[in-house]
């Protein structure tokens, strides 16, 4: 069985602020992209990533 870790993203003016206490990663990102890349680094293979948003995505 895999372990999981939560990384949260929670939107802050036009960045993103991603947070993860497993890893002590609490830094600003451009994208979910470069979140999903910052923590995938850092994780090891066998570890499932639960991301929370906390924030709404509004399409305009």
């Amino acid at each position: 069985m895999k372990d999981k870790i939560v990384a949260k993203v929670k939107k802050e003016n036009d960045k993103l602020h991603l947070t993860c206490e497993a890893f002590g990663i609490s830094e600003y990102c451009i994208d979910e992209e470069q979140a999903k890349a910052i923590v995938e680094s850092k994780a090891p293979k066998n570890v499932e990533i639960e991301w929370v948003k906390d924030y709404i995505e509004n399409d305009k």
